[in-house]
């Protein structure tokens, strides 16, 4: 059996496919399992030794490039395609590699109803994994109940922890960075629940993020530096993970760091604003609080956009950092109870 698995990106979708992927080296122990992704991605799978080969999405982008890589494919042989990204991209690629094809459902139809009309048609929420497991179910592949899972090199994990301050165990993570606007919960909020942490709870904090989120952590860290590390942009994507890795837990909006900590069954406060657990991003098998508000407006786009449409962005500035810390605060005397 020869099976090539298209999800080219962004870092969330692509740790949701590891389950799909566990059980399929578990139906097919002897398969070659191939991948194509972005190639600031492809660390993200490598520990993965299920994989046989990781293939990367060219970069720059040429269609002339994608039909030299789907060249490369076909010669392969495989007997399956299974296309999780459902983008012009991938249906091409998907057709070049040769194989039987196998796509999962994205709801699309639903998913614009309930947006630009406010009606759901939802017959029942089915999270990400779940659908990309519905791509591989005529292969007799079921769900084994196990959660999201990612794993880290040694030398990495190594390398993480030096840049911490603070002990493995010891810290919760803030991850106050997004890849829209309207789905960032604003800085000043992160930065007096860092504050309600630190008093309350005496807990150290570790502020992570790309490039692009540096301003957040830097606005949600001010004044709080002491016990509060800011290495947003300090920490390759794989670093991150390890730190994540060896988090208490993690507060975050609805970022593709979420999945990351939920692959170690952390425990996940999520804020979600312009976006709903409809659409099957709600942090996936592990200890978990949403917190959310029930607007009309709701949602009002498919992934977040760069200004709230209505102008008032209830949906983020009515989540008070009051109410995330009682999320916090309830893990913690959780785990304190648990030992």
């Amino acid at each position: 059996m020869k099976l090539l698995l298209i999800r080219f990106s962004a870092i969330g979708d692509v740790i949701l496919t590891t389950p799909a992927i566990r059980m399929l080296a578990d139906r097919f122990p002897r398969a070659q399992i191939d991948i194509v992704t972005k190639p600031e991605l492809k660390a993200l799978l490598e520990p993965d030794l299920r994989l046989n080969r990781i293939y990367t999405l060219p970069h720059p982008f040429s269609w002339k490039k994608l039909f030299r890589l789907g060249k490369e494919l076909r010669k392969n042989h495989y007997n399956w395609v299974i296309d999780w990204q459902k983008h012009t991209k991938s249906y091409v690629l998907s057709r070049l590699a040769g194989g039987k094809i196998k796509r999962y459902p994205k709801f699309s139809v639903q998913r614009f109803f309930l947006v630009y009309f406010k009606k759901s048609y939802y017959r029942k929420i089915v999270p990400v994994p779940l659908r990309y497991l519905q791509a591989v179910r005529h292969l007799n592949v079921r769900d084994d109940g196990r959660g999201l899972e990612l794993s880290v090199p040694e030398t990495v994990e190594k390398t993480a922890l030096l840049k911490l301050r603070f002990k493995p165990g010891t810290y919760w993570v803030l991850a106050p960075g997004g890849g829209r606007a309207t789905k960032r919960w604003p800085a000043p909020y992160f930065k007096k629940l860092a504050s309600l942490i630190q008093t309350k709870l005496g807990l150290n904090l570790v502020l992570v993020g790309g490039k692009n989120d540096f301003a957040f952590c830097k606005a949600a860290q001010n004044g709080n530096a002491a016990a509060v590390q800011n290495l947003c942009g300090e920490t390759s994507l794989p670093e991150t993970v390890a730190i994540l890795k060896n988090a208490s837990g993690l507060v975050t909006n609805d970022t593709g760091v979420m999945h990351a900590a939920a692959a170690f069954q952390k425990p996940v406060v999520a804020i979600f604003g312009p976006t709903v657990k409809e659409f099957g991003f709600f942090p996936f098998r592990t200890p978990n609080i949403v917190l959310e508000k029930q607007l009309p407006c709701r949602p009002c786009s498919f992934h977040g956009t760069e200004k709230c449409p209505l102008d008032h962005f209830q949906c983020m500035v009515n989540i008070s950092p009051e109410e995330v810390f009682k999320a916090v605060a309830q893990f913690r005397t959780s785990n304190q109870t648990d030992r």
